[in-house]
């Protein structure tokens, strides 16, 4: 993604399409963009982790890894 590169001080990503929300995070200097994103959030139906991938958080991961520390 091209965004990741006009930013290089961002630390997070959250692909959206109004209703679903993908949360991905860089570590170190690298966007694990490719491989499974951090945390998931569909606002029609809320859920602790994401519904297929069990290692994916669901709302609360995502919701919490944004808010400023």
């Amino acid at each position: 993604m091209k965004y990741t590169a006009v930013l290089p001080e961002c630390r997070q990503l959250v692909a959206s399409d109004g209703i679903r929300y993908q949360l991905y995070m860089k570590h170190g200097n690298q966007w694990n963009l490719k491989d499974d994103f951090e945390a998931y959030a569909n606002l029609l139906n809320l859920k602790d982790r994401h519904p297929y991938f069990e290692h994916i958080g669901g709302a609360p991961d995502l919701f919490m890894k944004l808010m400023p520390k």
